[in-house]
This record gives structure tokens, sequence and C-alpha cells, in this order.
């Protein structure tokens, strides 16, 4: 809230909730931008723009998600960490309903905090396997040594790719986690 404070009142900066770019021409230090705001378009003149467009989380049926309450998302699963008591293994798969033909993008948010989540799992119970199902791991920047961290705390990383994508499914005795392991060379089943 501080921050978002002196952003709002710095003299320099002009800060538009609520707008829609309509149009822009120029080049770097010299932008004329078209900014729709409530139904008005006014032309703001700048050298450089921040856009912050705002996310949210994709909406996905694939893993049993909605079907199983022990299916989740990262973002929903930290907010609950606290909740899940000791559990005795935690599977992480990547890349789920992007870097597709639908979604091409990667949201570079994903993979850092499946991680973190992993080193928090690890952290407070050591014994709880954790698993990483990813297609590339994208750790950016300083964050790399998070997965090295992770790596060295016994979390283990599984690479799969499009064409060869995990299973859940859920059993009497809770879910199950099929890959194609690329080092094994084998499919595996993580419980």
């Amino acid at each position: 809230s501080d921050l978002i404070r002196k952003v709002e009142e710095h003299p320099a900066v002009r800060v538009m909730l609520n707008s829609e770019i309509v149009d822009g021409s120029g080049f770097v230090g010299n932008f004329e931008t078209a900014v729709s705001t409530g139904g008005q378009t006014e032309s703001v003149r700048h050298g450089a723009v921040i856009v912050a467009t705002g996310g949210k989380a994709s909406e996905t049926d694939e893993y049993l998600y909605g079907q199983s309450p022990r299916v989740t998302r990262w973002h929903e699963l930290e907010k609950n960490l606290g909740k899940f008591k000791n559990p005795q293994a935690v599977a992480f798969i990547q890349c789920v309903g992007s870097r597709d033909e639908k979604r091409p993008y990667c949201s570079r948010v994903c993979c850092t905090n499946s991680v973190l989540q992993a080193l928090t799992l690890k952290e407070e119970n050591p014994d709880t396997d954790v698993y990483i199902l990813y297609r590339d791991m994208r750790t950016f920047g300083e964050r790399e040594n998070l997965y090295r961290t992770a790596r060295e705390k016994g979390v283990v990383f599984i690479r799969y790719s499009l064409d060869r994508k995990p299973r859940v499914k859920e059993t009497a005795d809770g879910l199950e986690v099929t890959a194609f392991d690329p080092i094994l060379q084998r499919e595996i089943t993580i419980a």
C-alpha cells in the first residue's frame, strides 16, 4: 500500500486505471498513445509506459481439477498450505492450460511459485515426497538458485513432453500421477 501511494502521488507518474490503449505510435522516448477511459479517448504523449494488465488464473478441467478435492492450483495451495498437515507426497504439474495451441505463452510465474511451495513443504516435513513435473523449468534470473536448492532438498523434477503429458487418476488410496520419465525411459507412477 505504501508503494501504491508513492506511485499515485508521484508528480512524474500518471496512473490510468480501467483504461484501454486504442492506438499508439512513436519511438523510444517519444510516444503518443490514445487511451480510452470511461468512454472518453485522450491522446497522451510520453517517453515510457508501464502497462500492468493484471492477471487471473486460467480455468482447467485437466488432471481432475474441480472433480477431486485433492487436486488444486498452486495459488490455491499457497493460500491453504498450512491446512495440509504432513502430506506423504505432493506432485506439481507445470504448464497446465498453457504452452499449447490455445495459449502458446509461458506465464513466467508458475515454475518459481511451485518451486517455492515445494521448498516450503520440504521445510515443514522433509520426509514429504515432492515432485515437479515440468516441460521446461523456467525459474528466471536469480530464482534459478531456488531450483538448485529444491534439488538439494530432495524435490524430484521430471520432464515431460506435450505429446506425453502426465495422467492423474483417482484410486481407493488417493491419487496416482503417471508420467513417462525420459531419464529412466519408462512410465512411473506417483501415489
